[in-house]
């Protein structure tokens, strides 16, 4: 099966990509093939992040009847047909979102709320008809994807789904500042195989998650 994902930015795909594939492999006995649609495969990480407001943009510019180009029927040849698109927005903009697009949000917001509230907002952008409500996933993790990421591989005790995760991530695998970052998110995501057992049990929003490929 082919996976369409949006994200905010092209350090989150290689993780997305293989969390996505463990699970449609151990939810759905399927093979997943996932392909970047926000940002684009050959964005530079200048032009290619962008963050949540490009999310916000490529649902509404592809909302209802914009899905079939994706899921039906490509206007050009050449173009890929897929069986699912995952849209991810990070938990940690939720108040930021609410106050922008409106919204009421408990104080502080626990993890379900920002999931929920999140995924409410993605699904009204993109506007799925009935035929393709099934086929649209939303990846919230609380906070940053980074989350996840060291949910699966940290061998310390975190509280997961509050920490500042991405410069305990960047500690822990033993990043150093300067060029490469993209290489090294892509070499964390490949530590991933095999952890989403691991990940659910620490992370709340991975679970609504994967839960979601269960209906």
């Amino acid at each position: 099966m082919k996976v369409g994902v949006v994200c905010e930015g092209i350090h989150d795909f290689p993780a997305l990509s293989v969390l996505i594939s463990e699970i449609a492999q151990a939810v759905l006995g399927e093979e997943a093939v996932c392909l970047p649609l926000q940002p684009a495969a050959d964005a530079s990480s200048r032009s290619g992040d962008g963050g949540w407001p490009k999310v916000v943009a490529w649902c509404q510019a592809n909302a209802g009847n914009g899905l079939d180009t994706y899921l039906r029927a490509p206007l050009f040849e050449g173009e890929e047909v897929y069986d699912l698109i995952v849209v991810h927005l990070d938990g940690d903009i939720a108040v930021e979102c609410a106050d922008q697009f409106g919204g009421a949000l408990p104080v502080p917001p626990s993890v379900e709320d920002r999931v929920a509230f999140l995924s409410s907002k993605l699904k009204n952008w993109v506007d799925p008809d009935s035929n393709y409500e099934k086929q649209i996933k939303f990846a919230v993790p609380t906070q940053k994807t980074e989350s996840w990421m060291l949910a699966g591989i940290s061998d310390n005790a975190h509280n997961w789904e509050e920490i500042e995760s991405k410069s305990v991530l960047l500690l822990e695998t033993g990043f150093v500042q300067g060029p490469g970052r993209a290489q090294h998110y892509r070499d964390v995501a490949v530590k991933l195989l095999g952890m989403s057992e691991k990940i659910a049990a620490r992370c709340r929003s991975f679970q609504l998650f994967r839960d979601q490929f269960s209906q």
